[in-house]
């Protein structure tokens, strides 16, 4: 079954930028509405990745299908329609 959702890694800021590019789930389709910009950190308030993520989605499907276990991020914020980022 596809997902509901995808997700862009747009910028890798740990890895010499080796994550840039990385999209999910394995199971995506291909979705382009409720486009929202999102930030990915540690528990040390480092910035990780950027990315944008498309669909029918909560927040924390990026951090559930890649970076919480690979990279140890558990900490997202999305953009906000007034262009403020705010932490789930």
């Amino acid at each position: 079954m596809a997902s509901t959702y995808n997700w862009t890694i747009t910028r890798d800021y740990i890895g010499n930028g080796a994550e840039t590019g990385l999209t999910g789930p394995r199971n995506k389709s291909r979705h382009t509405a409720n486009e929202t910009e999102f930030r990915m950190y540690d528990d040390d308030g480092e910035l990780y990745y950027t990315g944008k993520i498309w669909g029918d989605f909560n927040g924390f499907e990026q951090l559930d299908d890649y970076v919480m276990p690979s990279a140890g991020c558990n900490i997202i914020r999305l953009r906000d329609p007034d262009g403020t980022f705010r932490t789930l």
